[in-house]
């Protein structure tokens, strides 16, 4: 399997560094999304939620991967909309787990700074999180996926959303925790536990 890079190359999926798909045998418990977007009014604007995580999930992913979640959030990127460019924490390795409801045509972006040495602009989001965020001019784009449910993505990397449909796109993301040493799990250790379930 092969994806495209901006540049038309094909790059070979083991080589994929920002996303891999995954074959999970059940469906997430969306009660909390779907309560969350009947209540949200500003559907103009992108926005993040806190959300509980499935305990299915979580005990999925304990008993099969030694891997925990950290906690849940849901990010809203409206129709015609886009989620700007950042990355998740302040510089620290971070792989989440996502689910994309609506807006299948909706594209994640990865993009390369054009200068590393240039200051952090850190930001904190509605719900107390932090992150980094950056301007399009100031990036290059290296890649791209239209995220199937559910994923793993490399939040490390600076990162965002385009939205060219009507539809509001949905995205509910856990934040994973490598259950060995108890720290946020690393790209490459999440790859490797997965690798069975990667399709």
């Amino acid at each position: 399997m092969y994806n495209r890079t901006p540049s038309g190359v094909l790059l070979p999926y083991y080589m994929n560094q920002f996303c891999r798909h995954l074959k999970i045998p059940f469906e997430l418990d969306t009660t909390e999304l779907v309560s969350i977007q009947s209540s949200y009014k500003d559907l103009a604007n992108p926005f993040v939620f806190d959300i509980q995580v499935d305990p299915v999930i979580v005990s999925y992913l304990k008993t099969n991967f030694n891997i925990d979640v950290t906690h849940g959030e849901v990010f809203y990127t409206p129709p015609k909309g886009q989620l700007p460019i950042h990355i998740d924490v302040y510089g620290d390795e971070i792989t989440k787990m996502n689910w994309i409801y609506g807006a299948t045509d909706s594209e994640m972006i990865w993009y390369k700074v054009k200068d590393p040495n240039k200051p952090l602009n850190k930001q904190l989001t509605p719900i107390g999180t932090p992150y980094v965020l950056y301007n399009l001019e100031d990036c290059d784009k290296i890649f791209s996926d239209r995220i199937q449910k559910p994923s793993i993505i490399n939040a490390a990397i600076p990162h965002g959303v385009i939205n060219p449909t009507d539809i509001g796109r949905w995205c509910v993301s856990y934040v994973l925790l490598d259950g060995v040493i108890m720290e946020k799990l690393k790209w490459n250790d999440a790859v490797s536990r997965f690798k069975n379930i990667i399709v």
